[in-house]
């Protein structure tokens, strides 16, 4: 299970921007929603939480967990409720995403 970060950048700009500023922005962002997902991810024996991932490089970062039962704790199953995180995590940093886009590409420009 993912949740991707992906922005669709016009190549002239990509080339008036400098690329390290938008990787620096999206690890800075994909930070924000792991550490998030972390903190709203229900907890049993604890792995779940700790696969808790992100990689982020040039125009996309993504927040993944490879633990096979992820997907069921967030959408959940036809005996189990919904325990979102990963959605709400991505959702609730909207603002800051945005936020430290503007910050760091006003830095950089």
């Amino acid at each position: 299970m993912e949740i991707k970060l992906d922005f669709d950048i016009d190549d002239n700009v990509i080339k008036k921007i400098l690329p390290a500023a938008i990787e620096k922005a999206l690890e800075i962002s994909a930070i924000l929603v792991q550490d998030a997902a972390r903190d709203l991810v229900p907890v049993d024996t604890g792995n779940l939480k700790s696969s808790i991932q992100h990689e982020a490089e040039k125009e996309e970062a993504v927040v993944y967990t490879n633990v096979e039962y992820g997907p069921y704790v967030e959408y959940g199953t036809n005996k189990m409720k919904s325990q979102a995180y990963m959605r709400p995590a991505l959702y609730n940093n909207k603002k800051r995403i945005v936020e430290v886009f503007r910050k760091v590409l006003n830095d950089n420009l």
